[in-house]
């Protein structure tokens, strides 16, 4: 158990306990608290001010706690375990239209009944034993018994959901936050997933990161920044794009002028267009990108 710290704070009880459980999860880590606002994205004079309750939990920071260190968004709102995070991302769009919401509001609002309702179906899944002790990781199909392909669907759908719920203007924006993020994930735990039993079992060859989780595929799949474009509605998988962009690259300088558009080399396109390597998500979407504004060039 950690320290207890008394604490003299303006805070209303239930916010002060956020605060204190934002300082046991540093605690249980080791961390320091420079460690800790580095993995947070805020400085440690910020964190310091959150650990002593001089300041409540917004809603992005504890969302950013939750996710990046699989805790629980129940637990860190309410206390109550278990403190292993066993939902998915539930994406509160409402949240995002005020400025800075506090963690417990959006998540009584908006979180609390989906989360009731993955705890039903997880001990149902199960049982209870398992669910007490923690005894479930993120391959656990929480939304049912019918496997991954569930799941699957609805991470996309919530992908889909986010991008309705935005201005025309920012889809795009939208879109290649997203391919950014994905690449930073891979880019940090690439070691990790190099480490895998399936990557070493030969499930997955090699290390690249894209190839091992097929993201472009997704990307391109999912996309609605390109929907009405001609150029490019007929593309549903890399392989499309690629056969695309062979063809659109017969002319002379078009892969000089598509790596230029990527900020790539015209060596990792010649990579790219004879599948000995597969482009990052933000190179995909370039690539998508590119064919979209050779329509009528010649």
């Amino acid at each position: 158990m950690p320290k207890t710290v008394n604490i003299k704070s303006f805070l209303p009880q239930r916010e002060i306990e956020i605060c204190q459980r934002v300082r046991e999860v540093r605690l249980a880590n080791r961390w320091q608290q420079a460690q800790f606002a580095a993995e947070l994205g805020i400085n440690r004079a910020r964190l310091a001010s959150y650990e002593y309750a001089k300041a409540p939990i917004r809603y992005e920071l504890g969302k950013k706690l939750c996710l990046r260190l699989n805790i629980s968004e129940r637990w860190l709102a309410t206390g109550r375990l278990p403190k292993k995070r066993f939902t998915d991302f539930i994406y509160a769009p409402e949240a995002s239209t005020r400025l800075d919401p506090l963690f417990s509001e959006v998540f009584d609002q908006h979180l609390k009944e989906p989360t009731k309702e993955s705890e039903v179906k997880l001990i149902d899944l199960i049982g209870i034993e398992r669910f007490i002790q923690e005894r479930f990781d993120s391959s656990t199909p929480i939304y049912g018994k019918s496997g991954t392909k569930d799941l699957d669907k609805l991470y996309l759908d919530q992908i889909s959901d986010c991008v309705r719920s935005l201005p025309n203007h920012l889809h795009e924006k939208y879109w290649m936050s997203l391919a950014q993020a994905i690449d930073d994930f891979f880019e940090r735990y690439n070691d990790d997933i190099l480490q895998d039993e399936r990557l070493r079992s030969g499930m997955i060859s090699g290390p690249s990161k894209v190839e091992a989780v097929g993201i472009s595929e997704v990307l391109l799949d999912k996309s609605g920044t390109f929907a009405q474009n001609d150029a490019v509605k007929e593309i549903v998988s890399l392989t499309d794009l690629i056969a695309k962009l062979k063809e659109l690259t017969n002319v002379r300088g078009r892969k000089s002028a598509l790596a230029n558009h990527c900020g790539i080399s015209r060596q990792a396109v010649d990579q790219f267009l004879k599948f000995k390597a597969k482009p990052s998500a933000e190179t995909t979407f370039k690539m998508m990108e590119w064919v979209s504004h050779q329509k009528g060039k010649k």
